[in-house]
């Protein structure tokens, strides 16, 4: 979590939804900076203050805070979900939940753009969703740090790197929708109505609350 101290307000209240939802989750918060860090000490919040500044990053590059996050998170796990604040359980998480993710790399919902948002022969308008992440590999991160690092476009979206990491992965070096599907797409994950694909058709344990941007 990083914040500027005008949205504090509005960002402990996201909090405390989180910790009082009715389907309440064990989660460790890495977060930018002392005070918001000792703020969530006192909310109940396992935080770990992973920088004492409030942000690392100028707001051109501001969900750059998101990638190092996620380098520091391998550093703590072998493998783990990421999830935003406006994402939240919809039923008790079950005692095999473990078991959903055995031999997963990554998985994340397709979303939907209304604009273009990566430079690709197709599917332009398809970023893998950050809002919820997995994990199984701690090489990942560092790998989309570098694909952020050397890039000459816009640094200011962490799902333009997460997407041109997945285009690596698919045969032909670019996005595959079948591909995605069957190897990255969360089933367990509810994005509503910017995903590609359909999210009746999933197991959901969680659900994005936030409105649907179109940009």
């Amino acid at each position: 979590m990083w914040s500027k101290p005008d949205r504090i307000d509005k960002v402990l209240k996201d909090v405390e939804k989180t910790i009082n939802h009715k389907y309440p989750l064990d989660f460790t918060c890495l977060t930018y900076g002392a005070d918001l860090h000792n703020m969530l000490l006192n909310l109940g919040v396992d935080s770990v203050c992973i920088c004492p500044y409030d942000r690392m990053f100028p707001e051109t590059e501001e969900f750059a805070h998101k990638i190092n996050a996620f380098q520091e998170a391998a550093k703590r796990s072998d493998k783990w979900i990421s999830l935003d604040w406006d994402v939240f359980a919809m039923r008790q998480i079950p005692d095999n939940f473990d078991s959903f993710y055995k031999d997963k790399v990554f998985e994340s919902n397709l979303r939907q753009y209304y604009n273009p948002k990566v430079k690709t022969r197709e599917h332009k308008r398809k970023l893998p969703c950050a809002s919820f992440l997995f994990f199984g590999d701690k090489s990942i991160p560092s790998k989309v740090y570098d694909l952020w690092k050397n890039s000459k476009e816009s640094k200011w979206r962490e799902e333009r790197f997460l997407r041109y990491w997945v285009d690596s992965q698919c045969p032909n070096g670019e996005l595959d929708l079948d591909y995605y599907k069957e190897h990255f797409e969360s089933k367990h994950f509810c994005l509503k109505n910017s995903s590609v694909f359909r999210d009746r058709d999933k197991d959901t344990l969680f659900q994005h609350f936030s409105g649907n941007r179109r940009d």
